[in-house]
């Protein structure tokens, strides 16, 4: 870009040629690395405080435009509106500048979805980029007059901007910068189902850019195929953007593919896939709030999918409370609608319709199935810390022979024969102990895990035999006559039978030797169902499988453990199967 900074030459009288050099040079930089927050911040700030001790008051002004860039591009949309809207009244003889300012301001209006100043301040940078002949920035402002119409679903205006864009930069042989261009073109003709013309748009932006091995080509053609309900090659190139992105060692791109991917698994009801994916995806996106409310949202989504009911509670209030913070009115509709559909499965209509007239309208639908979640591991902390004491035990054991051995050797250096007999045989003594604490704690670990085998196994003998009886009790309904309700009668005295529950307990108790000690201890106003109850979810049990095993509906166990939620005091935001995990 010549032109841009074409304002230097009117403040060189003021200060000695040395100074504006160096002012010059800071600007190109605070200009060429807008988009990189550090190095934009840092150059801007260099200029600004030159600026100051040269008492050119115009350069303070250009100084906090160029910082306002670099916070904008960080994320930090607040701060950025604050230093633009302050430099933008001292730009009017700097024509350039202060297209650039509007450009910003009105990227902000528009990420706030403010469409309408967000639109006005484009126009305002257009005519200052046809002034100065900026042809590429004057295409930038055309793509982003395009993004506010699709941004509205408004497919045609937006297509003819991206279009209109596109050929202005061709025509004057800016092929190299038409990348946005055609990948927004791809996307307008996604959304309006022309998904063959979405490809290829999108094939043209990759071959572009495949020497600078840019993902985000990649990003949009697995967007397009996932639109279009081809989930295998969504996902071959949503892996292909996150490759791509680990090859440039962009964080932020990682991120954004981590959370593609996490959406591709949540679709398919992979919901603890989905998680993983999404908790990755946080550690590179954390700083970004732009980020977070849609990261938070999508993981109470999947928490939801699991029917783990205080996650999915906790992180669908947390993407609604940033959403709304950062004005994002997409995502907080997203996560008002699941938040009334948690709300209404646990019985609280009130609060679910609250949250429903919130979000206005819900337009997808959610068609994945629940899947049936699998048995954890069990948990094994007293027999791990009672296997690591031995071992620190016979570490110490270790330490105090050790010792011993050096005093018998000093202390009796004239038999040295019998005494190196003694430690011969003391030695002897301890390689056979060691041999036989070895042994005892394999021991231990082979009867923790048959303990935990035998444990699994008979729930699920359970399960199996109480769905049997379900399904004989369907085909029961069906007969006609008088052995009808005698065979149901006999159901329903081997469904009530307690036989299986002391089973049950037995094995159960071989693996949490204290958990039924410790719940009557804290708790002595338990019930045996909510004993019960607390066992099961002990063992990571989803609510169907729980269902079955207590011959209740799926219904009656969420209500069951809200009533077990308020005899363990437990707040809203606590997660029930968290405190009991931890009751040992």
């Amino acid at each position: 870009m010549k032109k841009y900074l074409h304002f230097l030459l009117m403040f060189t009288s003021l200060i000695v040629s040395g100074q504006s050099e160096q002012l010059q040079e800071l600007f190109q930089k605070a200009y060429k690395y807008r988009a990189s927050y550090d190095s934009g911040l840092y150059y801007s700030s260099q200029a600004l405080i030159l600026s100051r001790e040269t008492r050119f008051d115009k350069g303070v002004e250009l100084s906090k435009m160029y910082a306002g860039m670099a916070y904008y591009n960080a994320g930090l949309r607040d701060t950025a509106t604050v230093l633009l809207y302050e430099a933008l009244p001292e730009l009017d003889d700097f024509v350039f500048e202060k297209g650039m300012a509007h450009w910003y301001i009105g990227k902000i209006h528009v990420r706030a979805r403010d469409f309408k100043n967000g639109e006005e301040h484009y126009l305002h940078a257009m005519e200052a980029f046809l002034a100065t002949d900026s042809i590429a920035l004057q295409g930038d402002v055309y793509n982003s007059l395009g993004v506010i119409q699709g941004m509205q679903t408004n497919y045609t205006q937006a297509l003819e901007w991206f279009t209109k864009a596109y050929q202005l930069k061709i025509i004057n042989g800016l092929d190299r910068e038409t990348s946005s261009e055609l990948n927004n073109i791809s996307l307008v003709y996604m959304r309006m189902g022309s998904y063959d013309k979405a490809i290829e748009y999108v094939r043209r932006s990759i071959e572009l850019n495949e020497q600078d091995n840019d993902q985000s080509g990649y990003s949009t053609l697995g967007g397009i195929y996932n639109f279009a309900g081809n989930l295998d090659s969504a996902q071959y190139y949503y892996e292909k953007a996150l490759s791509e992105a680990k090859k440039r060692s962009d964080s932020s791109y990682q991120g954004m593919a981590l959370s593609n991917l996490s959406n591709l698994q949540f679709q398919q009801g992979n919901f603890r896939e989905a998680i993983l994916l999404n908790r990755k995806s946080l550690k590179f996106r954390k700083a970004n709030k732009n980020a977070l409310f849609g990261i938070y949202t999508e993981l109470g989504k999947s928490y939801r999918g699991l029917q783990m009911i205080d996650s999915a509670s906790f992180f669908l209030r947390e993407g609604f409370s940033l959403a709304v913070e950062q004005k994002d009115k997409v995502w907080a509709r997203e996560s008002t609608v699941f938040l009334s559909y948690l709300l209404a499965e646990q019985g609280q209509f009130d609060s679910a319709f609250h949250y429903l007239t919130l979000g206005l309208a819900y337009k997808d639908s959610l068609n994945n199935d629940r899947i049936q979640e699998i048995f954890a591991d069990q948990r094994v902390a007293l027999e791990t810390a009672k296997k690591q004491q031995e071992i620190e035990t016979l570490q110490r054991e270790r330490e105090v022979d050790r010792y011993k051995q050096r005093t018998i050797i000093i202390g009796c250096i004239s038999l040295l024969a019998i005494g190196f007999l003694g430690f011969f045989n003391y030695r002897s003594r301890q390689l056979i102990r060691q041999k036989s604490l070895s042994e005892e704690k394999q021991l231990l670990t082979e009867k923790l895990e048959k303990n935990q085998a035998e444990l699994s196994a008979y729930t699920l003998s359970m399960i199996h035999r109480k769905n049997s009886i379900k399904d004989i009790e369907d085909f029961v309904e069906k007969l006609e006559g008088s052995e009808k309700q005698k065979i149901k009668s006999i159901i329903n005295v081997n469904n009530a039978l307690d036989k299986d529950w002391e089973n049950f307990q037995k094995y159960f108790s071989q693996v949490h030797a204290t958990f039924f000690e410790m719940l009557r201890k804290k708790f002595p106003a338990l019930s045996q169902s909510e004993v019960r109850l607390s066992a099961l979810i002990k063992m990571n049990l989803t609510n169907n499988e729980i269902a079955v095993l207590l011959n209740i509906e799926s219904k009656s166990v969420r209500m069951a453990r809200y009533r077990l939620r308020k005899k363990f005091n437990l707040s809203e935001k606590s997660d029930l199967n968290l405190f009991i995990h931890n009751l040992e």
